[in-house]
């Protein structure tokens, strides 16, 4: 204690003038705050409010007061290094080289992810049971694959390339929120005799009209495309085949007018000259077919500021998803090679976290979990919401190293497809509920 006091006495005759020795003491922590009661001076006020004689000390003198103060054991003066280190060396293996990777990637999205993920208080991502899973899916000899998406619902693979490229931009850029006021009450389209729910029963009215002979794939009939035709296309016209109106049509039909405007203004109407542009890479400096997607076209600008920090968060759920879906097509042919698919992540939607979170790959607080399981609308851009999409990202990077560290060549494609297709299976769980355009 004796020490304690002198050290401040010799602060404030330093600097008594310094803004921030003044700072420093008055936000000491509340115990120190107690004991710099003693130094008080008989009928004035205590030592750091009092005015000094010595008002004008140098730079170099108020730089060595602020040291002074910067006392053994106070938060405000550890280094940011080295928290950075004691934080890595408390990291697993797996947690290390997703950081590796994060560093070196084109890709912003699981950089950006990761600072949401080390303040999170809704969601945690359950490291062990990622290892435990990845262990176990080693064992059973099980293959991952990336789908091809050769069904019925989709236009068939002996279309052209351009056109099979233009069908799967156009879904990707209306693929969000089919649900109308719960998870159970999504849009709905028969097709060849089947039901089809969801996204599958979006991309089943896009074909149905096209075999109806609507331009569907044409980018100024797209520009031009009005709410009246939008609702002939996804009712079958004249409510053939549909079991539930499309939610959102607004918004949707806004997208696919802008699908069609940049298209024309850009690549002559056609995303294959978009992919051309960028030498079928998904990053290249700004030029890579996701960062035009994202950058010039912006109903596919999916990021959201961090109500925590303050700082942007990128997710591209539906650019990065136009790409891979494009990619899992011609993954047997020539005509759509990405180089750098392996800088994909997942695409954060409702499904995957809904798995992750029913195999314990994530976790939900008590509160979180409640809110879903009663299906309250959880609010776009808010901390849940943020973190639930950043966790869904980051344990899957994580799955896709535990696999990787068990001889597994495994990328965000197909460990997507994994966990949509292990969700799939699922029954009872409901999955969270937000009003967005992103997914």
């Amino acid at each position: 204690m004796r020490r304690l006091a002198i050290t401040i006495a010799i602060a404030a005759v330093l600097a008594p003038a310094s803004a921030s020795a003044r700072r420093h003491l008055l936000t000491m922590p509340p115990s120190l705050r107690a004991r710099s009661r003693l130094l008080r001076v008989k009928g004035k006020a205590p030592l750091f409010k009092q005015r000094f004689a010595v008002q004008r000390a140098s730079t170099r003198s108020r730089s060595r007061a602020d040291e002074t103060l910067r006392l053994p054991g106070w938060r405000s003066a550890t280094p940011k290094k080295k928290r950075e280190a004691r934080r890595a060396k408390s990291l697993r293996p797996i947690q290390r080289r997703v950081r590796a990777v994060a560093a070196k990637s084109e890709n912003p999205v699981l950089s950006s992810v990761l600072p949401v993920v080390e303040t999170s208080k809704h969601v945690k991502s359950n490291i062990a049971a990622i290892e435990r899973y990845a262990a176990k899916f080693a064992a059973s000899g099980a293959k991952l694959e990336i789908p091809d998406w050769k069904l019925p619902v989709i236009i068939d693979h002996t279309a052209s390339p351009a056109d099979q490229m233009q069908f799967f931009l156009i879904a990707s850029a209306i693929n969000y929120k089919f649900f109308h006021g719960d998870a159970d009450t999504k849009y709905a389209f028969t097709y060849g005799g089947v039901p089809w729910r969801g996204s599958m029963a979006m991309v089943a009215s896009l074909k149905a009209a096209m075999e109806r002979g609507v331009p569907v794939l044409d980018a100024k009939y797209l520009a031009n495309l009005s709410e009246k035709q939008a609702r002939a296309i996804f009712s079958g016209d004249g409510a053939k085949g549909i079991e539930r109106e499309m939610p959102m049509l607004r918004e949707r039909v806004k997208a696919l007018n802008e699908v069609g405007r940049v298209l024309l203004q850009k690549y002559d109407g056609k995303f294959i000259n978009l992919a051309k542009a960028a030498n079928y890479r998904a990053y290249d400096r700004g030029n890579g077919m996701v960062e035009r997607l994202v950058a010039e076209f912006p109903s596919f600008r999916d990021q959201v500021r961090d109500p925590r920090s303050g700082k942007t968060v990128r997710i591209d759920k539906r650019a990065q998803l136009a790409i891979a879906e494009m990619y899992g097509r011609f993954q047997a042919t020539p005509h759509f090679k990405v180089p750098d698919i392996g800088q994909l992540t997942v695409f954060a939607d409702y499904q995957v976290p809904r798995t992750l979170e029913h195999l314990g790959l994530i976790r939900y607080s008590a509160a979180l979990k409640k809110k879903i399981a009663r299906g309250a609308k959880i609010r776009a851009g808010s901390a849940e919401e943020v973190e639930i999409r950043a966790h869904t990202i980051y344990a899957s990077a994580l799955l896709e190293q535990a696999l990787r560290a068990r001889g597994i060549e495994a990328n965000a494609l197909n460990i997507d497809y994994l966990l949509w297709s292990e969700g799939r299976k699922i029954k009872g769980v409901p999955h969270h509920l937000t009003e967005t355009t992103a997914y």
